[in-house]
C-alpha cells in the first residue's frame, strides 16, 4: 500500500480503480501462462499434476506492471481548484 501511495500522488478514485483493474489483468495473464505451461508439460508426457492457483494474490510486481501505463486524469490546476 505504501508503494501505491507514493506512486499515485494526485490520482483520482477512477484512476486508482483503473490501476487495480490493470494489476488484476496482469495477475490473470500470469495465471493463464502458468496453466498453458502446465498443459505443455502434460502433453510432453509428464504426469498430470494437481496445481493450486499459480497466482493466488495480486502482488507488487503486478502493480508495477500496471503502473507502466498509468496516468493521472486530473490536472494539477484542477486538483488545486478542488482543494
Amino acid at each position: 500500500m505504501e508503494f501505491l501511495a507514493q506512486q499515485c500522488e494526485g490520482f483520482s478514485g477512477a484512476d486508482m480503480t483503473e490501476l487495480c483493474q490493470r494489476a488484476t489483468k496482469a495477475a490473470i495473464r500470469e495465471a493463464i501462462a502458468a496453466e498453458e505451461e502446465r498443459k505443455k508439460l502434460m502433453a510432453g508426457g509428464d504426469e498430470a499434476m494437481e496445481m493450486d492457483d499459480p497466482v493466488p494474490v495480486i502482488t507488487r510486481a503486478h502493480f508495477e506492471e500496471a503502473m507502466a501505463n498509468a496516468r493521472r486524469s486530473v490536472t494539477e490546476y484542477d486538483l488545486n481548484k478542488f482543494e
